[in-house]
């Protein structure tokens, strides 16, 4: 999935992907692309003790959803203000 984002961010488009938290030591790993044990399928669920960013989708509307991560988006420098 990372190859696919990333194809999607060299072509200037911004691409979000929903990930089960990972242990804390494959965290790293996974934004590098690196992840050989999936969570929930060959290895446990271990939360996250500080996530990025939690949208709650189930209480959360979608425009509401969508501002949580476009602040967060432009917080870091991804996107400036004037961008949506």
């Amino acid at each position: 999935m990372n190859k696919v984002a990333k194809l999607f961010l060299e072509a200037g488009v911004i691409t979000l992907t929903a990930f089960i938290s990972l242990f804390m030591k494959d965290r790293e790993r996974a934004r590098a692309g690196e992840v050989k044990n999936f969570t929930g399928i060959s290895s446990p669920y271990e939360a996250s003790s500080a996530p990025e960013l939690i949208v709650d989708t189930g209480t959360l509307s979608l425009e509401d959803s969508v501002a949580k991560v476009i602040e967060l988006l432009r917080e870091r420098g991804v996107i400036g203000q004037g961008e949506h």
